[in-house]
C-alpha cells in the first residue's frame, strides 16, 4: 500500500497569500474549514495572521477553535445555525453567521436579541446546496433587523465552461 505524505511549508502558504491579497487589490478571506483541508486550521491561521482579514470555516467547533488558537481576525462560518444554541455559539465567539434561508434567518432573530449578530447573506447562483435565491434579496433585507449584514457570497461550483461561471457571477452581481 503507498503511503501519501504532504509537506505543507506555512512559509510558502504566508507568501502565496501575501501575492495573491497585493493582486486582487481586496481583503483576503482564508478558507480553514476541514482543519485547513488537512494541514492544520490553527497552524496555518496563525501563519496567515496579518495577511488574512477574515477566515472561513465549516462549522461552529472550528471556529471557536480558531479563537482558543489566538486567532483574533474575523471568523466566518460557512455552515448555518440550525438552532439557537449554534447561534448564542457564533455571537459568543465574535464570530460571523451564514444566512441561507429564511428558517436560518428566524431562528437566528429568536436566539439573539441583546446586540446584533454579524451575518454574511449567501445567494444561491446554481450550486443549490443552500443561500437565498437573487430574486428573494430584497426581502430578506427587510427582515435583518437585530443583524449586523457585513457582507453578501456565493459559492461558485466548478463550472463544465466558461459560459456557466460568467451565468453564476452575472446573476450574483445582477
Amino acid at each position: 500500500m503507498q503511503n501519501t505524505l504532504a509537506v505543507i511549508s506555512l512559509k510558502r502558504i504566508r507568501e502565496n497569500a501575501r501575492i495573491i491579497k497585493q493582486a486582487a487589490g481586496v481583503p483576503l478571506i482564508a478558507v480553514v474549514k476541514d482543519d485547513a483541508y488537512g494541514h492544520g486550521a490553527e497552524r496555518v491561521a496563525l501563519a496567515l495572521h496579518g495577511i488574512a482579514d477574515m477566515f472561513a470555516v465549516s462549522t461552529v467547533d472550528e471556529g471557536a477553535a480558531l479563537r482558543c488558537a489566538g486567532i483574533g481576525e474575523d471568523i466566518l462560518v460557512l455552515t448555518p445555525p440550525l438552532c439557537g444554541e449554534e447561534v448564542l455559539r457564533i455571537s459568543s465567539y465574535r464570530m460571523i453567521a451564514s444566512l441561507t434561508s429564511f428558517y436560518v434567518l428566524k431562528e437566528a432573530a429568536r436566539a439573539v436579541r441583546e446586540e446584533p449578530l454579524r451575518v454574511h447573506i449567501a445567494v444561491n447562483t446554481g450550486m443549490n446546496r443552500y443561500g437565498f435565491q437573487v430574486k428573494r434579496l430584497q426581502e430578506v433585507l427587510k427582515r435583518t433587523d437585530g443583524f449586523s449584514v457585513d457582507g453578501v457570497y456565493s459559492h461558485l461550483y466548478a463550472p463544465a465552461s466558461e459560459r456557466d461561471l460568467n451565468a453564476q457571477t452575472s446573476l450574483f452581481f445582477e
